[in-house]
This record gives C-alpha cells, sequence and structure tokens, in this order.
C-alpha cells in the first residue's frame, strides 16, 4: 500500500490549514518543515527579508525531514505565497 505525505511550510498557518485539509481528505501523513532558525517579526518585515534572501539566491537552512520521508512513496508539497 503506498504512502502519501503532506510536506509544507507555513508561517502565518494558512498553508498549514490546507495541508491539514488535504491530509483528513486522502488520509496522508502530515509533515512540517521549519527554518533552523524561525522567521520573527511583524509580517511585512518578514515578507521583506524573504524577498532579500530570494533576491540574493540564499536558501534558509532547514530542520531535517529525511527521516520522515523514508517511508513515503508520494509527496503532495505545499508552499506559501508571501508576496503574490
Amino acid at each position: 500500500m503506498s504512502k502519501t505525505a503532506v510536506v509544507f511550510y507555513s508561517y502565518t498557518n494558512n498553508t498549514k490549514k490546507i495541508a491539514e485539509m488535504i491530509k483528513d481528505r486522502i488520509g496522508a501523513e502530515i509533515i512540517q518543515i521549519d527554518t533552523v532558525m524561525p522567521y520573527r517579526g511583524s509580517y511585512e518585515e518578514v515578507v521583506d527579508m524573504a524577498k532579500k534572501e530570494v533576491k540574493a539566491g540564499f536558501k534558509p537552512p532547514i530542520q531535517s525531514v529525511n527521516n520522515l520521508l523514508d517511508e513515503v512513496d508520494t509527496i503532495i508539497l505545499g508552499t506559501p505565497v508571501w508576496w503574490y
């Protein structure tokens, strides 16, 4: 039997809500991606920081999820859209 996981990152929990809806609908596992250093500040401050990181090509380190993915056959990936 194949095993599906919904893997997501969510700063404001909007993406998390959608990930949980998908998980409930199809009976998937749920795995949250977290950055090693959490983003802090107001929404606007975090979006400004993220824009600068994208422009500079910076990819923030994330906490490992590899051991959780070893038993998964299918991954549904959820990501936020911070500035449209």
